[in-house]
């Protein structure tokens, strides 16, 4: 795997979830096709570094645990920004192969993907 770049990860005890934050500010151009590619394969790599272990042998805490990958998303990004997030959430959750890697996996005992817009975490004031 290529290196991967996450931007902060904590401990949330209030969700009983080990955070992984990506980070994605603007400004953001009127055609953000290539950041949303760059950010689909954060993800998949994010998602790739949790249930392969690899954040687990660095954070030895995290082992076992449930996760949340979080995309913070400043300057008021477009709306296909965080419609990626959102059907990437759904897609690791409704693909068999995924949801099944997920279940499988040692390193995670739950993984969901948000956006801290629908979170109430960052502000759109678009």
């Amino acid at each position: 795997m290529a290196t991967m770049t996450l931007d902060l990860i904590t401990d949330d005890p209030n969700n009983d979830e080990f955070a992984v934050y990506l980070v994605e500010e603007g400004p953001w151009d009127s055609d953000p096709r290539q950041r949303l590619v760059a950010l689909q394969k954060r993800l998949y790599d994010a998602f790739d570094v949790i249930v392969e272990g690899v954040l687990a042998s660095k954070y030895p805490d995290s082992k076992g645990r449930r996760f949340r990958i979080q995309v913070n998303s400043y300057n008021s990004p477009p709306e296909s920004v965080l419609n990626l997030v959102r059907k990437f959430a759904s897609f690791i959750q409704e693909n068999d192969e995924y949801r099944e890697s997920i279940q499988k996996s040692p390193f995670v005992a739950d993984l969901r993907v948000v956006n801290g817009v629908d979170i109430g975490r960052c502000k759109n004031s678009d």
